[in-house]
Order: C-alpha cells, then sequence, then structure tokens
C-alpha cells in the first residue's frame, strides 16, 4: 500500500501528515520550530538549519514500515518568505545559505517599495521575496552575490531533496508581486 507524505513548514510549526491513497489519515505530528533568529529591528528572519534539524526529528514519531512506502511527498507551507543558496549547498556549511527572510520582515519602508516598478499597477509589501530580493540587492549585494539560487523554504526543501538543477516555480506568485495591496 502506498501513502501520501505532507509537509508544511510553517512560521512556527512544523506539520507532518501521512495519508493512504484514499486520503484517510494514517498519522500526523506537529513541532514547534522556534527558529528565529536575533537581527535589528525590523527585520524578521530564521534560521534554515534549525528547521530542517526539526524536520528531519519529526520523522522519528512515524512508523519506518510506512514512511518506507510514501510514494508521494507535497510541501507547503510560508509562501512570502525567501532564503538564498549556492549550488555547492550544505546544511552544514552556513556559507552556503542565507536565513530565511520570513513575510513579517519590515526591512523595506514604504518609500523604498513605492520606488519599485509595477507594470500591473499594485502595490508590494514588506517580506515578500520580491521587495526583499530587490532590498538585498541594493543595500547587502556583497550578501546577495554570493548564492546561486533563491526560493520559499519548501523551495528550498525540494530542490535539496531532489537533487534538482534548478527551481521551477511562478515567481511572480511566491515574490508576492501578485498580492492584493489590501492590508499591506
Amino acid at each position: 500500500m502506498g501513502y501520501v507524505l505532507a509537509i508544511d513548514v510553517g512560521t512556527t510549526n512544523l506539520k507532518i501528515s501521512i495519508t493512504d491513497m484514499n486520503q484517510q489519515l494514517v498519522s500526523s505530528f506537529s513541532k514547534r520550530h522556534n527558529a528565529y533568529v536575533e537581527v535589528a529591528s525590523p527585520k524578521c528572519e530564521m534560521d534554515v538549519q534549525k528547521i530542517w534539524k526539526h524536520l528531519i526529528e519529526c520523522f522519528d514519531f512515524f512508523n519506518f514500515d510506512v514512511l518506507n512506502n510514501v510514494h508521494t511527498i507535497a510541501f507547503t507551507g510560508q509562501m512570502h518568505g525567501v532564503v538564498q543558496w549556492s549550488k555547492n549547498f550544505s546544511f552544514d556549511n552556513r556559507s552556503t545559505y542565507s536565513t530565511l527572510v520570513t513575510w513579517e520582515d519590515g526591512r523595506c519602508t514604504k518609500a523604498f517599495l513605492r520606488s519599485i516598478p509595477m507594470d500591473d499597477g499594485r502595490n508590494l509589501c514588506s517580506g515578500y521575496g520580491f521587495s526583499t530580493l530587490i532590498h538585498k540587492y541594493q543595500f547587502d549585494f556583497e550578501e546577495f552575490g554570493k548564492f546561486d539560487y533563491c526560493g520559499t523554504i519548501m523551495d528550498l526543501f525540494v530542490w535539496y531533496l531532489g537533487k534538482l538543477d534548478c527551481v521551477m516555480c511562478n515567481c511572480r506568485v511566491w515574490t508576492g508581486k501578485y498580492q492584493s495591496a489590501a492590508g499591506c
């Protein structure tokens, strides 16, 4: 019998569920990752290695025979934050990846966000990948230029687990470019 493994990498918790092929819940587990790092306000960043280590620890909760029969893996989670990493990425080498800048980050001022030309007339939000990357490019190019890839924390984990040459994602969605201006 095959199983589906669903992983949710949230802002405060990791959640893993396993269902059978008929979508019946077999087991689930949730763990707080406490991955925030101390940075100057209004920045908000997380430790990628800490999230990964907690995710690996979550698998200890599940029956090995069930895990061994997983046929499908689905990732979901923080969709607006951004992390950068290198081709030679390793969780053991922190110089090969950045911290995760979360959707809660406030480094982009309203004036900075208004200075970014948008072809569809919408506004950008601080803490969203697109805005964060432009800010890092303009104000911290040395950090920005060290890495080959960027994406959400989920993109990094899928890239790592799949040993992919690149990450394919809809950048207009994950960067927040098409996020409604309401509430920003």
